[in-house]
């Protein structure tokens, strides 16, 4: 087992995440960034279940990380498959193990709530159960959506109902 008590820092996080030419290096962008790396982590965590329950995954220490997949679950191909059901399939299809898109949504909405409650920024009733029931259910129907523009446009649909905006360069939201 490696020493996991050195943290590792990355002092040219903040310059890194302003290289793409639309934002600056202000530390609100980079705060959303990490945000961002967060959350594809636990993601990940729980998209990956099923390769990680049988890992071991140690670190940061002096001398880096230890990873151990090397259990069958964790292979490139199954790896690539359990992305690749993440979006355009009928998740009932899956097996139960594999069904992993609506318990990833409903974590990442309880962190962005608690993130939004850190910053004081959170929208009333947003932290409520039936709010994020609906919202998660909501985007996980749209998530199964098989073609692209299809899927990209039921997202914005389920933003636009709960008062979000749409992605970059989609259209804007209907007038209510």
């Amino acid at each position: 087992m490696q020493d996991t008590s050195a943290p590792i820092y990355a002092p040219g996080f903040d310059a890194l995440v302003a290289t793409d030419g639309s934002h600056d290096s202000s530390a609100a962008h980079a705060a959303d960034a990490r945000l961002g790396v967060y959350l594809h982590m636990l993601a990940d965590r729980i998209s990956h279940h099923v390769c990680e329950d049988v890992s071991v995954i140690s670190g940061p220490s002096s001398s880096g990380f230890y990873v151990d997949l090397t259990s069958g679950e964790c292979a490139q191909p199954i790896h690539l498959l359990r992305h690749a059901w993440e979006t355009g399939v009928d998740f009932a299809q899956l097996a139960p193990q594999d069904r992993t898109t609506l318990a990833m949504l409903s974590s990442v909405y309880q962190e962005l709530v608690a993130f939004a409650r850190a910053r004081g920024v959170l929208r009333p009733g947003a932290d409520s159960t039936a709010t994020q029931a609906a919202y998660t259910v909501q985007l996980a129907a749209a998530l199964q959506k098989f073609a692209a523009p299809d899927r990209i446009a039921a997202i914005d649909a389920v933003g636009c109902a709960h008062g979000l905006s749409p992605f970059p360069g989609q259209p804007a939201c209907a007038a209510r």
